[in-house]
């Protein structure tokens, strides 16, 4: 008697990376609003790049809460990307003083978030990797930075230890805050209708 072979369905990423009409809209607010928010703390930001130079350039850490908030809410490859895009397009039109660097510095910053949550695999959203998303997004954003102001010349030395304290003060200003706001939301029930409603705290 032959035995008929019952295939199990198989299950692919495509669904479970489709983004719906709310994340695009929300991904956009978010980059929106901080693009807004993060043009008069760009008055900060120069100061201390003046001041200190390439160390002075990773103090003020809270450029990159935007992009990690996005990628905790939304949960799907490509959001902290758009949203910082977003978010560099608004600085420049609504006066932040770097003016039109801020579009490099989007890029580099999402694209250093993508990274860090593709590390593990678009699947663990805990403080871990929200800090590490904000943190990655600083040292991406490094390249363009040291470049775009000739801080070549400093000397690897500064540039090295801005690295380091880039790495922390984004990781925690930007990634840990944007855990927190995440969290909170989450908490008090608003962002059911995205994956960060559907999965547990830990995921």
């Amino acid at each position: 008697m032959s035995q008929v072979a019952v295939q199990k369905p198989q299950t692919t990423n495509k669904g479970r990376y489709r983004y719906t009409t709310v994340d695009i809209v929300v991904i956009a607010v978010i980059g929106v609003v901080f693009g807004i928010l993060n043009s008069p703390m760009g008055v900060i930001y120069q100061a201390f790049q003046a001041a200190f130079g390439p160390i002075g350039s990773n103090i003020w850490g809270v450029f990159d809460i935007s992009q990690v908030l996005a990628m905790y809410i939304v949960r799907k490859p490509g959001a902290a990307f758009i949203n910082m895009m977003i978010n560099g397009l608004v600085q420049m039109l609504s006066g932040n003083p770097a003016g039109a660097i801020t579009l490099g510095w989007g890029f580099t910053q999402g694209v250093g978030t993508e990274v860090a949550f593709a590390i593990f695999r678009y699947r663990r959203y805990d403080w871990v990797a929200c800090f590490l998303g904000g943190a990655l997004a600083q040292e991406f954003a490094n390249f363009w930075t040291y470049y775009i102001y000739g801080f070549g010349k400093a000397g690897a030395g500064q540039l090295i230890l801005g690295d380091i304290v880039g790495f922390f003060t984004y990781g925690v200003m930007s990634g840990l805050v944007a855990f927190a706001i995440g969290t909170f939301l989450k908490r008090a029930g608003v962002l059911k209708a995205f994956k960060a409603g559907e999965q547990p705290q830990a995921a």
